[in-house]
Formats: C-alpha cells, structure tokens, sequence
C-alpha cells in the first residue's frame, strides 16, 4: 500500500534566466512527500484533517537530503531568503484532465544574492523562514543550481492524478 503512495508526487522542473536573459532549464526531478505531507493527505481524505487554502513554494540553499522524517521546522535552517517577495511564493495551480500544475503562472524568484539552490519545497506556511504548517512536498535537484544576483529562478511544480 505504501509503495503506490511513494510513486505518486509531484515534479518541480527549475529555469534560470539570467541577467542577460538567457535561459537555462534543469531537468525535471521527483520531489519526496515526507511522512508529514502524506499524513496531511490521509487526513483530507478521512476527513480528520483541516483544508490548507493555499500552499506556497520556496528554495533550498543547503545541501539537504530530503527523507520521510523532514518536517516544515526543519525549513528555517535550510531555506533561501535571498529573493524580492517578502513572502514564500503563493503555488497556484490550475487543473485539466488529471494534471495539477502552475506551467501558467509558475513561481517566479528575483534572486538578489549569489546562491546555490539545491532544491525546493511546497508548505503550507507563507512567512519566509518559518517552520510552521505541513511540509507537502521536497525535491532535491540533481545538481545544484550557481544562481547569480539579478537572475530569476523560475519553478514548475506540477501532479498528475490517474488511475490504474
């Protein structure tokens, strides 16, 4: 049972633009839904969990190995602040035909600092460095990502629904 939970996810594929505009594209990666994002769906299924409005996306600056037993406190030490917004960039997805995705309105990060980025995350608490609310999502890219002051770091996190 446990191991069609561990197929089902979400894939976060990274773009750079660079001040001059070029664009680089990382490859697509599997995010891990830790124990606490997948408790957090059980429980919208059951009924027993509260209904989370909006989930916001944000960046990994430490060379962090996600695992079942990452939980949102362990964001505020591995987080990346270096962008404009003043909050975590609101997720917002649109669905078609089973695909749950932001490819229209990807979250888009005006980074202001020199940083590598190793991955991101999805939860559902907006405050940069906070470690409250479920963790839903956490993907490590395959490599990191040199990411200079004045680019900005585009992410599409997206789901897809099927059955078997």
């Amino acid at each position: 049972m446990n191991a069609s939970l561990e197929k089902w996810g979400f894939v976060y594929t990274p773009e750079i633009v660079l001040p001059s505009g070029e664009l680089i594209i990382g490859p697509p990666v599997r995010n891990k839904i830790p124990s606490q994002g997948i408790e957090h769906l059980a429980g919208l299924i059951l009924g027993t969990s509260a209904l989370i409005g909006n989930w916001y996306i944000s960046l990994v600056e430490q060379n962090y190995m996600p695992s079942d037993a990452s939980v949102a406190a362990d964001l505020p030490a591995i987080e990346c602040q270096a962008y404009t917004a003043a909050q975590r960039l609101l997720w917002e997805p649109a669905s078609s035909g089973g695909v749950i995705d932001n490819i229209n309105d990807r979250a888009e990060f005006e980074i202001n600092a020199d940083k590598r980025i190793y991955g991101a995350f999805l939860v559902a608490a907006a405050a940069k460095g906070s470690g409250t609310g479920p963790l839903f999502s956490i993907a490590r890219f395959q490599t990191p990502h040199d990411v200079t002051a004045g680019s900005t770091m585009r992410l599409r996190v997206a789901t897809v629904l099927v059955s078997n």
